[in-house]
Order: structure tokens, then C-alpha cells, then sequence
């Protein structure tokens, strides 16, 4: 699991980036997981200024 620190006063739209990049929606602040392709599983929460992500890869990604 990576923790990333949001620069203060930096207030991006992570919902709305992911949506993009993915195609996924989700409650950030709850935290939500998703599947992408290539990648695996990922769990993204936010919790105040940081940014928590866990990435599971796809076994076969790893042969």
C-alpha cells in the first residue's frame, strides 16, 4: 500500500480523473476498488490531504 500527500491547496478531482483514466465511479472519500486491465485490482481512499492506494496484480502479469 502507498500513502501520497496532496500539496496543500492543491484540491483535485480525483472522481472525476478516475473517471477518465478508468472509466470507473466511486466515493473516494469512503474508498472504493476497481479492476483495470493490465494492472489488477486497485483500492483508492482518501482521508484528509492523503491519497491511499493498494494495487493486487494480476498473477499471470507476474509470470
Amino acid at each position: 500500500m502507498r500513502v501520497y500527500t496532496i500539496k496543500r491547496g492543491y484540491n483535485p478531482d480525483l472522481e472525476k480523473i478516475l473517471e477518465e483514466y478508468f472509466g470507473v465511479k466511486g466515493d473516494v472519500e469512503k474508498g472504493f476498488s476497481f479492476y483495470a486491465d493490465g494492472i489488477g485490482r486497485i483500492f483508492i481512499k482518501r482521508e484528509k490531504s492523503s491519497i491511499m492506494i493498494d494495487i493486487k496484480e494480476n498473477p499471470s502479469r507476474c509470470k
